[in-house]
């Protein structure tokens, strides 16, 4: 287990395991939740945010070098979920 920077437990996996909003998804998802809050999302489509993935964000998260996009979707208890696209 690992500490990221923003302070969230991580298993070996990269999915976060601290108790919070994030807990259960991967350790980039606070970063696209940030994104999101800044309105620097790309599409929003029946309340799913759509983030193009751009050579910046491969090169500080490699697991999305071969994705496309990210979804993420807040539910209505406030946990946030977050899904590559290929």
């Amino acid at each position: 287990m690992q500490t990221d920077s923003n302070g969230y437990s991580i298993d070996e996996s990269g999915t976060i395991i601290s108790l919070g909003k994030f807990e259960g998804e991967q350790y980039y998802a606070p970063y696209f939740y940030d994104l999101y809050l800044n309105g620097s999302y790309d599409d929003i489509v029946d309340d799913v945010y759509i983030f193009n993935i751009i050579k910046e964000d491969w090169i500080k998260y490699p697991e999305l070098k071969d994705s496309k996009f990210v979804k993420l979707y807040e539910d209505s208890q406030g946990f946030i979920y977050v899904q590559k696209e290929s």
